[in-house]
């Protein structure tokens, strides 16, 4: 299975992309009916669930010995829930942001997750080495410092520990160009390059491990707007995976893997 350059490593049976998509499906549906609002309804649609679920399947991959991990900047949560659902009881899961501890009960109930309520921009209320991993899954982007924000990030996480970084805005995305162009929401004050996070990730102690790989396409979404909430849209958001190269479609995100290292080479 192949997410846009992205390949889901090998043994992972479609069974379990069915059922952690059901998963998802369910906490959304639920938690909607529970506090309807608009975010969970953009993130809830199937084809962003599928993107959600197939992301988490190739980041697995890189986090297979982590115990302690946090979900930096996690909102309601769906990183968490995958995560809970993979590693049960095995895993120590911390999830942090700026919403209440109150918000999202649906998602938090489920993942179990240990939340704190963040009073700082950048400061982040954990000791230094703590974390085998961090997942920090569309949230760079939004933080007042990019720069500062890792700086602390790397405080927090272990040597050798992993940062795992989803849904970061590309900047060649047609989709990001067309947002900008019409004044629409949605558009992001920053944007990376393949290259771009690379480098930033060496200044701050972080050696990606895994290639900065395309991740999501519009075109995904159009296929959502025409065909809905069916089975039909998944099927052939699978098929256009298969035959289109993300780098045709100028992917919405990238993502990386990177391990925080003591010394550069």
């Amino acid at each position: 299975m192949v997410l846009d350059g992205m390949e889901i490593p090998d043994g992972v049976a479609h069974e379990e992309l069915v059922e952690l998509r059901q998963l998802l499906e369910r906490l959304y549906m639920e938690q909607s009916q529970l506090t309807p609002n608009a975010y969970l309804e953009t993130h809830g649609t199937p084809a962003a669930i599928d993107a959600q679920v197939r992301t988490f399947l190739w980041y697995r991959q890189f986090i297979t010995g982590s115990i302690r991990v946090l979900d930096w900047g996690c909102n309601h949560g769906p990183d968490s829930a995958l995560l809970r659902a993979w590693r049960g009881d095995d895993l120590q899961l911390h999830g942090c942001d700026r919403g209440s501890s109150s918000d999202y009960e649906v998602f938090r109930s489920f993942s179990q997750v240990s939340y704190s309520e963040l009073d700082s921009q950048f400061v982040l209320p954990y000791e230094n080495d703590q974390f085998d991993a961090v997942i920090a899954s569309g949230v760079i982007e939004h933080v007042a410092s990019d720069m500062r924000s890792l700086e602390e990030l790397h405080r927090i996480v272990r040597p050798a520990g992993r940062l795992v970084i989803t849904f970061l805005p590309n900047w060649l995305s047609l989709h990001e160009l067309k947002l900008r162009r019409s004044g629409e929401d949605g558009a992001h004050d920053r944007t990376y390059s393949r290259r771009h996070i690379r480098q930033l990730l060496l200044h701050f102690g972080f050696l990606p491990i895994s290639p900065v790989v395309y991740q999501t396409g519009a075109w995904a979404r159009q296929i959502q707007m025409v065909f809905g909430r069916t089975e039909l849209a998944r099927h052939l958001v699978d098929v256009a995976r298969v035959v289109a190269p993300a780098h045709a479609f100028r992917a919405s995100t990238l993502c990386v893997v990177a391990e925080k290292v003591e010394a550069m080479r």
